[in-house]
């Protein structure tokens, strides 16, 4: 059984700030780019659109249904990737798909942002997938 100070950390503070409060959630009318991921075992799935200004991300619309980890990680995401070219967010990407899947202290996360907030999510294996949902649907887009 999972004790509560393992829920807290995959479910803190900001992850819980974005469910209730998702940022970029309207889709965007004229992306330049587009991609959705569907987890057909749960349920979970996550429509991505940006726009593009510059090679860099101008702006983004993610739009995120199922569970809080897939909804949190969507918007915190979003957020995230404003302003980076499209090698940018492959990069970041890579690197959080690798910190999800290994055991990496905190302290060598690099420059994730407010990502490194979902490293908690690694105490429960089977959550992973969920804060993945995202990413594939960025992979999608580019």
């Amino acid at each position: 059984m999972t004790d509560l100070a393992d829920l807290d950390d995959i479910y803190g503070n900001q992850i819980l700030e974005h469910r209730r409060n998702p940022r970029n959630r309207e889709k965007l009318s004229n992306p330049d780019v587009t991609g959705r991921a569907i987890n057909p075992f749960c349920g979970d799935q996550v429509d991505i659109q940006i726009l593009f200004k510059d090679s860099r991300v101008s702006a983004v619309g993610i739009q995120a249904e199922g569970c809080l980890i897939n909804q949190a990680t969507a918007s915190i995401l979003s957020e995230f990737m404003v302003g980076m070219s499209i090698t940018e967010m492959m990069s970041a990407s890579n690197r959080f798909r690798d910190i999800m899947s290994s055991d990496v202290s905190k302290d060598k996360l690099g420059d994730l942002g407010n990502l490194v907030a979902l490293v908690g999510v690694r105490k429960s294996p089977v959550r992973i997938k969920c804060a993945l949902l995202p990413f594939s649907a960025l992979e999608e887009t580019l």
